[in-house]
């Protein structure tokens, strides 16, 4: 897994993970997500989660939080797939199942994600998905670091009311 999200064509538009991706940065991953290896070879080919929407998941994981009843029912949205992957229609399945399981198991109320304006495919994968409107006039803007290119750039925000 290390070694996927350390390739550029997915840490550089990761927004939340460190650059250089190393084997420490792994212990701070959200245990709420889905993990998918290639059947035949075990490699690890990406993964789709939710965090809670007033902070990041790996805060909550770092330090240990205890889970407040009523509490992270607003949920960010993230996924990631190998490049070798990409195309094959993987994330939108996996996208509905982390959601409905959200729903169902931790009363999920709200999902949100934040693609960034240079991703098209992503932002494909989002508008493709009915359930998700589009937050007009709610982009975010981020400063990214200097090794992932740098500069402020521009998130768009959907929103999937359960």
């Amino acid at each position: 897994m290390q070694r996927t999200i350390a390739l550029d064509a997915i840490g550089d538009v990761l927004i939340g993970t460190p650059k250089p991706y190393t084997l420490d940065s792994q212990a701070d991953l959200p245990l709420t997500c889905l993990r998918a290896s290639d059947p035949e070879t075990g490699a690890f080919i990406g993964s789709v989660g939710l965090a809670p929407h007033d902070g990041p998941m790996t805060s909550v994981v770092r330090e240990k939080k205890e889970r407040v009843e009523g509490a992270g029912r607003d949920v960010d949205l993230g996924y990631y797939l190998h490049p070798d992957w990409q195309g094959n229609g993987i994330i939108k399945p996996a996208v509905r199942a982390i959601v409905d399981w959200g729903r169902k198991e931790e009363s999920v109320r709200t999902v949100f994600v934040r693609v960034l304006q240079e991703n098209v495919s992503s932002r494909r994968i989002v508008s493709s998905l009915s359930q998700f409107v589009r937050c007009n006039g709610e982009d975010d803007f981020t400063q990214y670091p200097e090794n992932k290119g740098g500069g402020k750039r521009r998130m768009y925000i959907w929103e999937w009311k359960l």
